[in-house]
């Protein structure tokens, strides 16, 4: 049993950190929780970040730097030095695809940009052992050269399991859920929703964010009537709405990212027995030869292309049972990979 100290945590429920600490706890490893705490100033954030961990009883066997938070490794590092202890860094969100790539707040080429970029390659040199979400994105991580890559995927919650689908007495039902990040490419969405007036449709929204604001008017300019927008929901009614719906819709973003993820949506409708339909993305192989027909990948370079695959599904019958058992599976023998490199430096 090793013990360890999981750092910068964000949020205790947030699906990744909670897997992960999760399958650490099932190995016998005793796991200390540390929590993020932001502060205006970069530095005053990594300044407290330092002096709180250096303050909590050890030593540790293994350090862990929880996801959303490349930017703090080099005082993870400090800290696994002190300790004398290998360090991991969850690189499932780094700095320069977000703010860079995703979002586009900054140039590639800005300082900031730059910056950020130093940030993602400083965190794969610094760690032992580096964590992404699928193995395409792995590439990225080796190529800033981080001595061993694991890919733990996002897989779906213990909630998220099949159901028998409805008997469509009533409207063909699409469902989005989420927090309007670019990463989602809603615009093509609407678009693509905008020329299915034809189709006997209920469309539910679910989420709140920034960019819902511009959605509403780009739905309501279209024309589509028969979209409703919902703010958050407790994740306990998430199911439900899943098992209400035929189709579960994915990302459809342009970045890099958009085309090498498996987004938590894209796991949660797959394993609650619905229709998922995606952007094209490499990662998909992964989950292709467990789901089937069940997921339907759509090129986003073809105008239509969602379109069309909605309107396919709308005139097929749901027969999915779920794959929520072949896909915690085919999870938990990525995970064992985790186990195996831990292993192999504690």
């Amino acid at each position: 049993m090793a013990r360890v100290l999981y750092l910068n945590i964000h949020d205790s429920d947030y699906p990744r950190n909670k897997r992960i600490r999760g399958y650490l706890r099932a190995w016998g490893h005793d796991v200390t929780e540390d929590y993020r705490e932001d502060h205006a100033s970069y530095i005053i954030t990594c300044l407290t970040m330092l002096f709180r961990t250096l303050r909590i009883s050890g030593p540790f066997d293994l350090v862990i730097l929880s996801e959303l938070g490349v930017q703090y490794a080099w005082v993870a590092k400090i800290v696994a030095i002190y300790n004398r202890a290998p360090l991991v860094v969850d690189a499932f969100v780094g700095m320069y695809e977000t703010n860079v790539e995703d979002w586009a707040r900054v140039g590639a080429k800005s300082v900031r940009g730059r910056i950020y970029r130093l940030f993602d390659w400083l965190s794969a040199q610094l760690s032992n052992i580096a964590l992404v979400d699928t193995n395409v994105r792995m590439k990225r991580l080796e190529r800033d050269g981080a001595d061993k890559v694991v890919s733990c995927p996002v897989g779906a919650p213990g909630w998220a399991k099949p159901a028998p689908a409805q008997p469509r007495s009533g409207r063909f039902r699409l469902l989005y859920y989420g927090n309007y990040i670019p990463l989602h490419g809603l615009e093509y969405v609407v678009a693509n929703l905008a020329i299915l007036n034809d189709v006997n449709m209920e469309i539910v929204f679910i989420g709140d964010g920034e960019g819902r604001p511009p959605i509403e008017i780009l739905a309501n300019g279209a024309g589509i009537s028969s979209i409703e927008f919902r703010g958050n929901i407790p994740e306990s009614d998430l199911i439900q709405e899943i098992h209400d719906s035929d189709v579960v819709l994915g990302v459809f973003g342009d970045s890099e990212k958009a085309a090498t993820v498996l987004a938590n949506k894209v796991w949660q409708g797959l394993a609650a027995g619905r229709y998922v339909v995606t952007r094209t993305s490499e990662a998909l192989s992964e989950v292709q030869d467990i789901v089937g027909a069940q997921i339907k990948a759509v090129d986003i370079e073809d105008p239509f292309g969602l379109a069309i695959a909605i309107r396919e599904i709308a005139s097929t019958p749901l027969t999915f049972n779920g794959a929520h058992a072949e896909l915690e599976r085919y999870v938990e023998s990525k995970f064992q990979e985790l186990r195996n490199a831990i292993s192999d430096i504690v």
